[in-house]
């Protein structure tokens, strides 16, 4: 177990009981992405440090369990599981293309006070992904790559803060804007023997939040949600002269959500 996690089950088994108190709002979402992932090398010598980009879609399931949004206090924890679609294609500055696919875990708890109008606050996260590369093409050529296909695994944990405002005359309208450092970050992949540590990263997003009146879909609860996060890390050498390239991932996102 992570300290991340440690951190996270603590403050629930701390914090639960007052959020029982104040009554337990659950969230289901589903949300239609698309994102791109890319890939900056500031040399050319292995596979690994091309420049290059992809674009991609898949769809993103989130759990959340929150104390209720009008308190003072506003405590959630909430759970997320992105997947690709059909893989993307990969494209190289050396004619190489490949397909990537995306599995992205996160796990979040946030801490927010209403102040002057608005929540500000604090949060934790972890963050899983595994991008796999597979069928590879080399100026038109296919070409077999030892160890195919190939599973590079990013685990991150970050810490930041949000600032989020809620209004609206039709429903509930609701903005969070995040930001977020990494604390530590540790990469893995076959093609090299050692794993890369780094701590150098930032994450930032907007997220928004309409709540439809139940006077509109007959039914409470309902929410519409569109969101987009932009994502920067990476850069560092391993003692077997591989080399980790900056990334950065970016993705937008739609859905609905049920709450209850």
């Amino acid at each position: 177990m992570s300290w991340v996690h440690k951190i996270i089950y603590l403050l629930l088994a701390y914090l639960l009981p007052l959020s029982v108190a104040q009554a337990i709002e659950f969230d289901a979402q589903v949300e239609r992405v698309l994102w791109r992932y890319q890939e900056e090398g500031k040399e050319v010598t292995t596979f690994n440090q091309l420049p290059s980009k992809a674009d991609g879609s898949g769809a993103l399931f989130k759990l959340r369990l929150s104390s209720e949004r009008n308190q003072d206090w506003f405590f959630a924890v909430s759970a997320a599981l992105m997947g690709s679609g059909s893989p993307a294609a990969e494209t190289w500055n050396n004619g190489q293309v490949n397909d990537l696919s995306m599995r992205q875990q996160d796990v979040r708890l946030d801490m927010q006070y209403r102040m002057l109008g608005a929540r500000f606050g604090i949060w934790l996260a972890q963050r899983e992904q595994k991008q796999t590369r597979d069928n590879f093409v080399v100026n038109g050529v296919a070409t077999v790559v030892a160890g195919a296909p190939i599973d590079e695994v990013v685990k991150s944990q970050w810490a930041g803060l949000s600032l989020t405002s809620v209004g609206g005359n039709v429903g509930q309208f609701e903005t969070r804007i995040d930001a977020a450092l990494a604390l530590d970050m540790n990469v893995t992949n076959p093609l090299f023997t050692a794993p890369f540590s780094k701590k150098n990263g930032y994450r930032t997003g907007i997220h928004f939040r309409w709540t439809l009146p139940k006077s509109e879909v007959g039914v409470s609860g309902l929410n519409i949600t569109l969101r987009y996060e932009y994502q920067d890390i990476g850069g560092e050498n391993t003692v077997n002269n591989g080399f980790w390239p900056y990334n950065r991932w970016q993705m937008v996102s739609m859905g609905l959500m049920y709450a209850w």
